[in-house]
């Protein structure tokens, strides 16, 4: 049935998902209003955004989570999200430090972010978790070093 609805375009697989052909989540201009206000949070302070219940708080959780399926916002664990503009970001810092310096430490992450450890610890985590680099003991180094 799935592949028949996909073959005549009436659903679009996205990931695990499906979506009706067509469909793009619309939020109300409420709703709007209080997402941009929320990013605009996170653009204040990249590496110190809003926690995850602070999201759901100012939002609500279906918009949230729909924040994180569209990939506005990236989960890096259950309490800490960032804008995906800032994954992407911390991702470039972290190759260019380690391709220049080797190995880097938490300190020196949590130093160039200008943040605290929580938020660091929890996106060099993330970034073990997706392939990107691994733990040596008290540093991370680029996996495919």
């Amino acid at each position: 049935l799935i592949a028949a609805l996909t073959e005549s375009s009436q659903i679009t697989p996205e990931g695990p998902l499906l979506r009706r052909a067509g469909f793009t989540i619309q939020f109300t201009r409420a709703q709007q209003a209080a997402i941009d206000a929320l990013l605009a949070r996170f653009a204040a302070a990249p590496f110190a955004p809003p926690t995850f219940k602070d999201c759901q708080v100012e939002l609500t959780a279906a918009v949230v989570q729909a924040l994180l399926e569209t990939g506005v916002l990236v989960q890096v664990s259950p309490e800490v999200v960032f804008r995906a503009e800032e994954i992407r970001q911390a991702e470039a810092d972290l190759r260019a430090l380690i391709t220049a310096h080797g190995p880097v430490t938490l300190a020196q992450m949590r130093d160039h972010w200008n943040t605290t450890r929580r938020y660091v610890q929890d996106l060099l985590e993330y970034f073990d978790a997706q392939g990107l680099t691994v733990r040596d003991g008290d540093v991370r180094k680029l996996k495919n070093d």
